[in-house]
């Protein structure tokens, strides 16, 4: 192994600076470096000596990015500046098939509310865990399944893609976002949750298309939600609620109400 290799890396990460950069690419300027000689441990050893060096600063597991040795970053700096960016590589590389923002954080996307969560609901077809996505922001991975079917094909038709700054993301439409807002939400977060639904029955009453309810509904999810959603309806706009308590009537059915 050649001796000055390193100072060729660290060179080679001058291309990089101010840009994400992964152990797979400084995997493939070692390996053209050092030839025979590459091995993954010595990979692993230089990604440590170019953090230590400040060449680079970790933002989650083998994913960094280059900078200057006396570049200082504010982690919030880095959060607004990359975080989209790396959630939506995050979700392609590590989600099989489609998927979209839900619960919560697609109800705030709706109105406008481009905040940085830190955990964010992804809905799809196959996996169930709580992942990095940079820093101390997580991301929640969920799947919808009922009497042992997959349904993420039926909730995937009621997203829509979203420009979010420079990046199209896929996020729940309004009416599903509701729903999952409402589903057994956090303890700390119920009073803002239910107070930002008012706000949207207020403005939206009109234009929320119950149809999207029906459907869930016959596929047997939601009802709670639903009949939470006619609660609050019932201290906004009586009409909006008679159709609520409506469709409850024919596809579900009435629950006691703890508000």
């Amino acid at each position: 192994m050649r001796n000055e290799y390193f100072h060729i890396v660290v060179k080679k990460m001058l291309n990089y600076r101010g840009k994400i950069i992964s152990n797979q690419i400084i995997k493939k300027r070692l390996q053209w470096i050092l030839d025979d000689e590459y091995s993954d441990s010595k990979m692993y050893k230089t990604i440590h000596k170019l953090k230590n060096k400040g060449e680079l600063f970790a933002l989650k597991k083998n994913v960094f990015i280059a900078k200057a040795p006396n570049k200082e970053f504010k982690e919030s700096e880095l959060i607004d500046k990359y975080y989209r960016e790396i959630l939506k590589k995050h979700c392609r590389d590590y989600i099989d098939g489609r998927w979209y923002i839900g619960w919560l954080k697609a109800l705030e996307l709706n109105t406008s509310n481009y905040s940085i969560p830190d955990e964010i609901t992804i809905i799809n077809e196959h996996k169930n865990a709580t992942e990095t996505v940079m820093l101390d922001k997580k991301t929640l991975c969920k799947t919808y399944n009922s009497r042992h079917k997959n349904l993420f094909r039926v909730f995937y038709k009621f997203s829509k893609k979203m420009k979010i700054g420079k990046y199209t993301l896929p996020v729940a439409v309004l009416e599903l976002a509701i729903l999952e807002s409402l589903y057994n939400p956090p303890l700390l977060l119920k009073g803002y949750t239910d107070e930002l639904i008012k706000k949207i029955i207020r403005k939206h009453k009109k234009s929320i298309d119950l149809e999207i309810y029906a459907t869930i509904l016959k596929h047997n999810k939601h009802h709670s939600s639903l009949n939470r959603l006619y609660q609050l309806a019932r201290y906004v706009d009586e009409d909006f609620a008679n159709k609520i308590n409506q469709l409850i009537k024919r596809y579900s059915y009435l629950m006691p109400s703890n508000t």
